[in-house]
């Protein structure tokens, strides 16, 4: 049939027209384009609905954006205050180091002067001793001077010992003794008197240094 069908065209076409229902075909046509038209709408929302999603994304984007900066800004500071404190511990070191090394400096410094006061009263005990005419010091005395021997080398190599020491010589000279043990100046006064001055009460320095310079007065005049 298909045969006859090919080889007479004018049958075909009226077996394509007999076949062909239009009513059903326009009615088909018009639900694919009402089909179409739904897919559209519906993918216009969802866009409309990713755009909102996208936008409020943006948003939350920005705010983390803005929070980490803040963070980033608190690490930084907190870092800057964490070397600030970590300087001042060292400075705190420091100064703790210093404070050791002052004590300690202190401490020799009072070993030392305490030889020199030991030095020079041996060398003044030595000197009247010989001055007096003993003709026998005590063997005590000099085995006392033999053994601070290496004590006054070393005193003699520092300057400020060398200083003190002539200090004391200066004020013996002029008749004063300044007794470490008893804390105060013993003063030769004149007429071959010996005056006391206390160096640890309530009078002030400028009363001291008066009185001890009007004594020294005193003596030159003699």
């Amino acid at each position: 049939m298909k045969d006859n069908l090919l080889e007479n065209p004018a049958d075909l076409l009226r077996d394509v027209r007999d076949n062909f229902i239009i009513e059903e075909d326009v009615e088909s046509i018009l639900n694919i384009d009402k089909r179409i038209d739904e897919m559209r709408n519906k993918s216009h929302q969802n866009t409309e609905s990713k755009k909102i999603e996208v936008a409020k994304l943006s948003v939350q984007l920005e705010s983390r954006n803005s929070k980490i900066s803040e963070l980033q800004a608190a690490m930084e500071r907190i870092k800057a205050e964490s070397e600030e404190l970590a300087s001042q511990h060292e400075i705190v070191d420091y100064v703790d180091e210093l404070d050791e090394l002052e004590k300690s400096i202190i401490s020799l410094r009072c070993q030392l002067d305490e030889r020199i006061v030991t030095f020079v009263k041996n060398e003044r005990s030595m000197s009247n001793d010989l001055t007096l005419g003993s003709p026998n010091v005590p063997v005590t005395q000099i085995e006392g001077l033999a053994a601070t021997t290496d004590d006054t080398a070393e005193i003699m190599n520092d300057p400020i010992a060398r200083a003190n020491i002539l200090k004391l010589k200066l004020c013996r000279t002029m008749g004063l003794i300044i007794d470490e043990d008893t804390n105060q100046v013993i003063i030769e006064t004149a007429d071959n008197k010996v005056e006391t001055l206390p160096l640890d009460d309530d009078l002030s320095d400028f009363f001291k240094t008066k009185y001890i310079w009007q004594r020294i007065q005193s003596r030159k005049v003699r």
